[in-house]
């Protein structure tokens, strides 16, 4: 029996020794969390559970210890209760430290506490028996639990002056709470990366929770939380084409850990890092030079993460992973203090579409290409141009589908219709005078006109989307010759060169996980073959929710990529932000960037833009339709702007996300070297698509676009030059028209 009870002791040594050294490896790999502690608190009260129970029903339960601990025989029962008991009062106490204080989390709190209290009494009502192994390896454990502790309580291990702290402006608004920070491991799992030491993870708090009652990414209320810089310096990394992940995500490459990223060079020779930031939303780029509080991005969930949250650092070097890269402290208040898990941060509240506030404009140089910020697009004062109505088409002609129009050097205009497959020709007074094209294959037929423009040598040309087909043709409407592209993905060209080569964005729509997606879109110049082409810049497509079981979901309000071309300048942006780069050739001409929109997405109108994307559907689809919405999303905010377009002189034209209610929209004009020159009102053309029916034949159309990761570029604004401006309109029966006005261009 002393064989068997010195075998059963042996065991449960080497278990208890075992499980805590797995406890203690997590400490060393960073993984040392309120999570493990939890579940260690968890376990170890079910197994008093159980085996006070078992020892109960065996009679070998010892209760003497509660009536007072008199008598040598009973030493080595109390020495034993004291030492397990340490252990599990050190094991709760870390782990009540440093839960994370959040309003959804404290019942959790109040109920480990509980399981806390209940685990140490536990702790006194020892088998008859004793076992010094265990208690002698709990106690240890004990004394390393202690340590840690004592370091987060007191810095203990800091390391840090008051003259190493570097100080910044906290980058964002509202209240924040420090997740991950400190100098104990209980605190950070940055402590076991070289480079990270004193680096925050910060998450935003909404009425002290860090939760909402979303799903996916937007479920953490730091999802797409605006981030604005926190000290003045110069964009040295700006990387923002990484995938979100819908969730956990663990990298292999640690070159990717960071996510999309902004390094920022101080004027003290620091770094600042804002790591797994938001796609598509970067409004820098390298070489920018940027003032505190200006914007930089939304948070995101890419790279190495569990959520959406900010990691934020400051650090020696520009490159995280250079072995010489070193974090160093950093405080937000002129206390400088350095601040450590759960602690907040509180910052102003912005106030949803409250009175905006004045707008600056400012204006930098970045390798020869203009660099223009405004903090508020729709604050701008400027001048309103005056519109006369020269003639409109709406009495005598109706078009089907217009995908633009182009005023020719004689102010005649040129309408491209999809719907009869014709080019109509108007001339100066609004008569027309030339239909050309057909429906077909052949020479000047057209299966899908997908883009009308004007090169920058003059020359008309038609862009063919099935057909993959250029046309081009003379002022008459004559077609004097046709060019091919052989190419996989979505091409939409913009402008023509005058060596006959392109511009075109190009979208190669590659396979992506479920979830909120952006694919990559691509500015390309490609040569008069299309044989060679190479890349001028890299944006992110529409937002849409991908799904196994329904594919490709709409996301209400999604942001997209935007963007125009005419004659030698081409427009391109993302409206998650103001964010839109001017193009003169194959050259970067002027860069805009600004703020998000404060303008907040309401109950109603997130509930209006639902019904109107099922009416395109028959009555018996609505519920399943409605189901697949509630996989997607509706952004709580509107997109940043609306509309975007060039006219002949370079001129930059921006106009606003209409409301749903909103029958006018205002455009703001830019000149080529991004200053504001002017503004204009105009009425809002709303592109329709397809309502369908029984056997997805389509009958008339929709309210609300069909998703694609490539918009369609459909606006009211079709074309401004030469003091004309040219507009489409709806008419009475479903019909479009085109309205021509004479506008005086500012300069």
């Amino acid at each position: 029996m002393a064989h068997v009870n010195r075998t059963r002791q042996i065991i449960t040594t080497g278990l208890t020794l075992l499980g805590l050294l797995s406890l203690f490896a997590l400490r060393v790999l960073g993984l040392y969390s309120h999570q493990a502690l939890a579940v260690v608190l968890l376990l170890g009260f079910v197994w008093a559970v159980a085996s006070r129970g078992w020892l109960a029903w065996k009679g070998r339960l010892h209760v003497g210890l509660f009536r007072g601990f008199r008598g040598h025989e009973r030493r080595p029962q109390f020495l034993q209760a004291v030492a397990r008991a340490s252990f599990w009062t050190m094991t709760a106490a870390a782990c009540l430290a440093v839960f994370p204080r959040s309003a959804e989390l404290m019942p959790l709190i109040v109920g480990l506490a509980v399981v806390s209290v209940l685990r140490v009494a536990a702790s006194f009502l020892v088998s008859r028996r004793t076992n010094p192994g265990p208690t002698f390896v709990m106690a240890a454990a004990a004394l390393v639990l202690a340590f840690d502790l004592g370091r987060a309580f007191v810095g203990g291990g800091l390391g840090a002056g008051q003259a190493d702290i570097v100080q910044i402006a906290p980058p964002f608004d509202g209240e924040w709470l420090v997740l991950q920070g400190g100098p104990s491991p209980l605190q950070s799992h940055h402590l076991s990366a070289y480079n990270q030491r004193f680096a925050l993870d910060l998450v935003r708090l909404d009425n002290g929770r860090i939760f909402s009652d979303e799903t996916g990414n937007a479920s953490v209320h730091s999802w797409e939380q605006p981030l604005v810089s926190p000290a003045d310096g110069t964009v040295v990394i700006a990387r923002g084409n990484m995938e979100d992940s819908d969730g956990a995500n663990f990298v292999t490459d640690r070159a990717d850990a960071a996510g999309n990223v902004i390094v920022i060079e101080l004027e003290g020779g620091h770094f600042v890092v804002l790591a797994h930031l938001r796609q598509g939303t970067l409004q820098v780029s390298e070489g920018d030079r940027v003032r505190k509080g200006d914007p930089l991005a939304l948070v995101g969930n890419s790279g190495n993460t569990t959520m959406s949250h900010l990691h934020l650092q400051v650090q020696t070097h520009r490159d995280l992973w250079d072995p010489e890269n070193r974090s160093v402290p950093f405080a937000f208040g002129a206390d400088g203090r350095v601040l450590a898990r759960n602690d907040r941060v509180g910052g102003p509240m912005r106030t949803p579409d409250a009175t905006p506030a004045p707008a600056t404009v400012t204006l930098a140089d970045s390798a020869s290409v203009e660099i223009v910020r405004i903090s508020n697009l729709h604050a701008l004062d400027l001048p309103q141009l005056e519109t006369t109505p020269i003639y409109s088409t709406a009495a005598d002609l109706e078009f089907e589908h217009v995908v633009g129009a182009v005023f020719l050097p004689d102010s005649s205009l040129v309408v491209a219709d999809r719907g009869s497959s014709q080019l109509i020709f108007l001339d100066r007074d609004g008569n027309v005078r030339a239909r050309t094209g057909r429906e077909g294959e052949g020479p000047g037929e057209y299966a899908w006109i997908a883009r009308i423009g004007i090169g920058a040598d003059g020359t008309l040309f038609v862009y063919d989307r099935r057909q993959r087909r250029f046309t081009f043709l003379d002022s008459q409407g004559s077609v004097t010759g046709v060019q091919s592209i052989v190419r996989s993905g979505e091409v939409q060209p913009l402008v023509r060169l005058q060596s006959g080569e392109s511009l075109a964005l190009f979208e190669p729509r590659p396979p992506f996980p479920p979830g909120l997606q952006r694919g990559p879109v691509f500015l390309v110049h490609g040569d008069d073959s299309w044989e060679v082409l190479d890349t001028l810049g890299q944006w992110v497509g529409k937002e849409r929710h991908l799904s196994p079981e329904s594919g490709e979901i709409v996301v209400g309000f999604g942001a997209t990529a935007l963007f125009n071309g005419r004659g030698q300048h081409t427009v391109v942006g993302t409206n998650d932000s103001l964010d839109v780069t001017l193009y003169q050739g194959t050259a970067p001409l002027t860069r805009i960037r600004g703020g998000h929109s404060p303008r907040q997405v309401t109950a109603q109108e997130d509930e209006a833009w639902t019904e109107l994307y099922l009416a395109m559907f028959p009555e018996g689809w609505r519920a399943d339709r409605r189901r697949e919405l509630q996989q997607s999303t509706v952004r709580e905010t509107y997109p940043a702007f609306g509309a975007l377009s060039v006219d002949a002189d370079g001129r930059m034209w921006i106009g606003d996300f209409a409301r749903l209610e909103e029958m006018e929209r205002r455009w703001t004009i830019l000149g080529p070297d991004g200053r504001p020159v002017g503004a204009v009102t105009l009425p809002v053309f709303r592109p329709e698509w397809y309502r369908f029916r029984e056997g997805l034949s389509a009958m008339g159309t929709g309210a609300v676009e069909v998703t694609t990761s490539l918009p369609k570029p459909r606006h009211e604004l079709l074309d401004v030059t030469a003091g004309r401006i040219a507009i489409l309109r709806r008419g009475e029966f479903a019909g479009e028209f085109v309205e021509v006005y004479e506008v005086e261009t500012p300069r």
